[in-house]
């Protein structure tokens, strides 16, 4: 029952935040550009133009290196303190690589130039991106060109403080909810978003427990 109450609230809340990122969109008032005609040619020129005074190649190259980073520090984590042996060493380092080579095809600038030409395309008419390269031509364009990757990480950031918050206030929200709702005082949920898991796998837990998903995320020896 307590975890279905959870589950239910947590799913609510996933969905509000999902469709705060879908709000809606001013469509632009000029035609946009029809795939396959003359001006879609030109369109991508002008595109292919923008995606370097923008220095979009440099973004995804820094966006490359940081799921490079993150899958190593995940493998560090699989292996602390497991004593492997030749066989299991060998699989877990084979699905590393095989990650790493999914994270460089993905990131290949051949395959993100094509992606932002057709949403470039899909999103902003010929007159628009004639636009856009005027002014990433000028002093101010470029301004914003060098100083987007910071503005992009500050963001970033600031995203981590907001989530971090949301998730220890919906913590608290749903245990209240949840004594109100039993109406059998403050029992409280067992586990917050956020507390590091005590296993990965079962070898990491004493005799006669396994390690299981935790409610609320990580995983926990019962």
């Amino acid at each position: 029952m307590k975890q279905a109450f959870v589950r239910r609230a947590a799913l609510a809340l996933m969905i509000a935040v999902l469709g705060a990122g879908c709000a809606s969109v001013t469509e632009t008032e000029d035609a946009l550009v029809v795939p396959g005609s003359k001006e879609a040619a030109s369109s991508e020129e002008v595109i292919k133009q923008l995606l370097v005074l923008t220095k979009s190649r440099d973004l995804v190259a820094e966006a490359h290196d940081q799921m490079r980073f993150m899958v190593r520090v995940n493998m560090q984590q699989v292996r602390a303190g497991q004593i492997l042996d030749a066989r299991q060493q060998k699989v877990i380092e084979d699905m590393e690589n095989k990650m790493l080579a999914l994270i460089q095809k993905e990131f290949s600038w051949e395959r993100q130039e094509a992606l932002h030409i057709r949403l470039y395309q899909e999103t902003f008419s010929k007159k628009e991106l004639d636009g856009l390269l005027s002014f990433y031509k000028t002093a101010t364009g470029q301004a914003i060109a060098n100083k987007f990757p910071l503005l992009t990480r500050k963001t970033m950031l600031q995203a981590r403080e907001i989530q971090h918050g949301v998730q220890i206030g919906a913590s608290k929200i749903m245990q209240e909810s949840y004594s109100e709702f039993m109406g059998a005082g403050h029992t409280g949920i067992p586990t917050t978003p956020g507390i590091p898991s005590e296993c990965q796998v079962d070898s990491d837990c004493g005799q006669g427990k396994s390690c299981r998903n935790r409610i609320g995320g990580g995983n926990e020896c019962r």
